[in-house]
């Protein structure tokens, strides 16, 4: 016998001479029932099937009326073609009706070739379709000795061997009849010896030997499987005899086969398994609906196709957002706010207002938002970088994701980026929206600002909760978290600014695409010495020292620096302070620092002080911890935020808004206070101002100048204008050293301002040891100018003779001096150091009586002689006579000697 299905097997008896159809199909029905086949379909001859094992199968099956049916049976010619059968449709009858098929039309193997061909051609030699082929005997059988060729002696020799078991049961059987009887012609009685043939075994040459009760040989059969011409035994069809009790009460119980599997999984299917004898949908498939099947797949290749096409149309929107560029500024649109114009009106609105808004104190910072840079685009008020661009910039596509992603994200304690200008007037220009406040640095480290524990506390939360949203974010995080970045609004929130974009910046600058304006930043190679960068983590700083750039940040860097920060907000004192390094030092150190050192960490404060706040430890624990040097182990910004929370509380009663009306209320005393003594300062500086001012021009002239009046320059007809040189100056002053001459000349020229102090006149320069004083200018005084001269004159003289030189007592101090009075022209001349100045003939006529003068003596000038003597009598004078005068000629010139009464007060 053979089953077959893309391959062929064979079941064949262990010995083929003397087979029988009857045992054959008892051996088919054993493998049927060994694999649960219920419905199969045959194929026999048109002819001659009588004698064929399939017409004693299909009886069997009637008889013992088995689990077993036959759903078809066929009739085919065996000697057609393979052509003939595919055109008789008997074949698609066999396909609408069984899968398991068994197949006989001829005793012999070879009969069913042509079938099989036209099997194949049918497309029924699938894993779904089993046959079924019983192999009886060879298509000519030969008597022994018939055989002439190696073929046909070798089926002789089977043919001998049975003939051999055959006598051999011949023999055993009369032995038996005779132990049995005694008696010598116990040969004669067939009946008797044929009952001793049946329902025995013995071992002959050819096997193991099997007799039913019929006296008929039981034989052993095996079942072949065909795979690529190939044989191999799968299931072994045992023969035993059955039990004698059994066989007595039902002859067909008499023998039987045993299936014994020996090969399992062969079949070529999914799984290794044959096949049901009925599929799943039926032999025509019409028990199953492929509707729901049909419409499920569907909309699985809908959903396959239309996901895959979406998100590319997605991926493609999303980048050519990408490049449209929503965060790019033009240029034109920018205009820059000069920033000394900027200082100035807030330097005037801080005069008026005192640190009213912090302005006065926030101005000083030089790293605050308010002392940055500033500009106004569409009228929004902008933080400005402003950089020379070097050469035409492109952004990468994860620098455009992110530039995109900061246009679009938006929380209450997150700075508004408002874009970038680039490529165009060479500038490259990062704007972000103004603070009005300035940043957490301004505002800490004022010591003129009272802050109390709930600004500080409401400070470190904001920074914690804003880090928070930017690590849940798509930015992922800030990339230079420094006090200096933590903006204040006008509402007291902190804001984080420049998260991102100091990464960008510091590539650009790498790259050489970009760099520091010279005229913001003059020395560039200081630009990494700064102090927000010794508060980044060790290895971000390991990058700035080698390398000069800004690394790409991370969430563990940004850990570090929120520890940093913290440290500030509630301490208010820079990180190592105490250690009294310079930044480029510090950062030195950082960067060298490893685990065999000690690593380099600020140290918390000492809370003995009256103004030290003290802390939780656990507090202290999550800020130490943030300042580990693996980043890994350090805390991420949910630990820290919850910590944060839970440590620092406010200590103010009543709501926020309670506790801010308190605070505004406590500021506004400190501020009156402020106010008051800021007013002292200013009224003291303002006298200060005016005294050197007083000295500088006449009170008259200045008090016009402060009032804004145009001081115009004026001919006054007459006054008195004095010149004094000290005798042998130049000798002093070439043997004494510039300490010891500026010391001599301050000592006399303050008694000389002493002298002038009590007269009315002005002392108008003062030219190494030439000394000039006028009177009568600008306020005239009649004739007195000429009294009030002459009486500066003598105590002049006699003050000079009294004087002392420090370095060298002995010198004997004497002066040469010489005034005229007439007609001078005054007015101020210059504006960044206006000075007031005298012009005229009278000058240089003064200028000649002292030059021509005699030492310890007083010369003066006819006409000044002239109006003492008429007006002012007390003086005693005598005549020198006529003398050379550069410019004048002969001049009549005077001594004044002495007064003979004290001198009176001009008028």
């Amino acid at each position: 016998m053979k089953c077959s299905s893309s391959a062929v097997s064979h079941l064949v008896g262990t010995y083929q001479l003397l087979p029988t159809s009857g045992e054959m199909a008892r051996a088919t029905m054993a493998f049927l029932q060994l694999n649960n086949w219920e419905q199969v379909g045959m194929v026999r001859p048109t002819n001659g099937y009588d004698r064929l094992s399939l017409h004693s199968l299909n009886n069997l099956i009637k008889k013992k009326d088995a689990q077993l049916q036959v759903n078809i049976l066929v009739e085919i010619d065996p000697y057609a073609s393979a052509d003939e059968i595919l055109a008789s449709g008997k074949l698609k009858q066999l396909k609408a009706k069984a899968r398991i098929i068994l197949v006989e039309l001829g005793m012999d193997l070879h009969a069913n070739t042509n079938f099989m061909q036209a099997v194949y051609r049918a497309e029924m030699k699938t894993e779904e379709y089993v046959y079924i082929l019983p192999w009886l005997s060879h298509i000519n059988d030969h008597h022994p000795w018939e055989a002439t060729t190696v073929d046909k002696q070798e089926y002789a020799t089977l043919a001998y061997m049975t003939l051999y078991d055959a006598l051999f049961l011949y023999g055993l059987a009369l032995r038996d009849a005779f132990e049995d009887t005694g008696d010598y012609d116990v040969h004669f009685n067939g009946s008797f010896i044929w009952e001793k043939m049946t329902n025995r075994q013995f071992m002959g040459v050819t096997g193991l030997v099997l007799m039913n009760n019929k006296a008929i040989r039981v034989p052993s059969y095996a079942t072949y499987h065909t795979s690529n011409g190939t044989l191999r035994i799968v299931v072994e069809l045992e023969a035993k005899l059955g039990e004698r009790d059994k066989c007595n009460s039902n002859l067909e119980l008499c023998s039987e086969h045993v299936a014994h599997e020996v090969v399992q999984f062969y079949w070529n299917s999914h799984n290794g398994q044959l096949p049901q004898s009925v599929p799943s949908c039926g032999f025509t498939g019409a028990d199953c609906d492929y509707t729901t099947y049909f419409v499920l797949m569907g909309v699985t290749l809908f959903i396959l196709t239309i996901f895959p096409l979406s998100y590319f149309l997605y991926t493609k929107q999303k980048e050519r957002l990408l490049y449209d560029m929503t965060w790019r500024i033009p240029r034109d649109s920018v205009r820059l706010v000069d920033a000394s114009k900027m200082k100035s009106e807030h330097s005037l609105a801080s005069k008026s207002q005192s640190s009213g808004s912090f302005s006065g104190s926030l101005t000083s910072k030089q790293n605050g938002m308010v002392g940055a840079k500033q500009a106004i685009s569409n009228g929004v008020r902008l933080a400005i970088k402003r950089f020379t661009q070097m050469r035409n910039i492109t952004f990468q596509k994860e620098d455009l994701r992110t530039l995109k992603e900061l246009k679009l994200i938006e929380n209450e304690n997150l700075n508004k980026f408002y874009g970038i200008a680039f490529n165009q007037q060479n500038e490259f220009v990062v704007m972000w929206i103004l603070c009005s406040r300035g940043s957490l640095e301004d505002i800490l480290f004022n010591d003129e600002l009272k802050l109390g524990r709930n600004f500080q506390v409401s400070f470190a939360k904001d920074v914690v909760k804003a880090l928070a949203f930017i690590h849940a974010s798509p930015i992922m995080y800030h990339g230079l978290l420094c006090l200096q970045n933590c903006l204040v609004d006008s509402n007291w929130t902190v804001k984080l600014t420049n998260f991102r974009t100091e990464e960008i910046i510091s590539d650009k600058m790498y790259h050489n695409e970009i760099r520091a304006v010279t005229s913001e930043l003059e020395d560039e190679s200081e630009r990494l010495i700064d102090r927000k960068y010794i508060q980044q983590a060790p290895e971000v700083i390991r990058e700035i020292v080698t390398r000069k750039a800004l690394p790409p940040g991370g969430q563990p860097q940004d850990i570090y620096a929120c520890g940093m920060v913290l440290y500030q907000i509630l301490y208010r004192v820079e990180p190592f302070h105490e250690r009294g390094k310079s930044i480029a030092k510090l950062m030195d150190l950082i960067a060298m620092s490893n685990d065999d050192d000690q690593l380099i960490r600020p140290s918390f404060p000492s809370t003995v002080g009256k103004d030290t706040e003290s802390y939780n430890l656990q507090l202290l624990s999550c800020i130490e911890a943030c300042w580990l040097e693996i980043p890994e182990m350090r805390p991420n910004i949910k630990k820290v935020r919850s910590l944060t929370n839970s440590n620092l509380k406010s200590t103010g009663k009543g709501s926020l808004v309670d506790q801010m009306m308190k605070m505004m209320e406590e500021y506004t005393t400190n501020l009156e206070s402020l106010v008051r003594d800021r007013t002292a300062m200013l009224e003291e500086a303002q006298k200060q101002a005016d005294r050197l001012l007083n000295n500088m021009l006449p009170r008259s002239v200045a008090e016009d100048l402060k009032v804004g009046k145009p001081v115009l320059p004026q001919l006054y007809p007459c006054a008195t204008v004095l010149f004094s040189d000290i005798r042998g100056f130049t000798r002093i002053s070439s043997t004494s050293t510039p300490l010891q001459v500026v010391t001599f000349l301050n000592d006399m020229f303050s008694g000389f301002d002493s002298i002038i102090a009590k007269h009315d006149a002005y002392k108008v320069e003062t030219i190494g040891d030439a000394y000039m004083i006028v009177s009568g200018v600008p306020k005239e005084n009649g004739n007195y100018h000429v009294q009030n001269i002459a009486d500066v004159a003598l105590k002049m003289r006699a003050f000079v003779s009294n004087f002392k030189l420090a370095h060298r007592p002995e010198e004997l101090m004497m002066v040469r001096i010489g005034f005229h009075s007439g007609s001078v022209a005054a007015g101020v001349v210059g504006l960044a150091a206006p000075r007031y100045c005298l012009f005229g003939d009278t000058v240089n006529t003064a200028s000649r009586m002292e030059s021509t003068g005699v030492a310890n003596k007083i010369q003066i000038s006819e006409q000044a002689y002239n109006l003492l003597h008429c007006f002012f009598p007390q003086f005693n004078m005598s005549e020198r006579g006529k003398i050379e005068v550069k410019g004048k000629g002969e001049c009549l010139t005077f001594w004044l000697d002495s007064s003979k009464a004290p001198p009176q007060s001009a008028k």
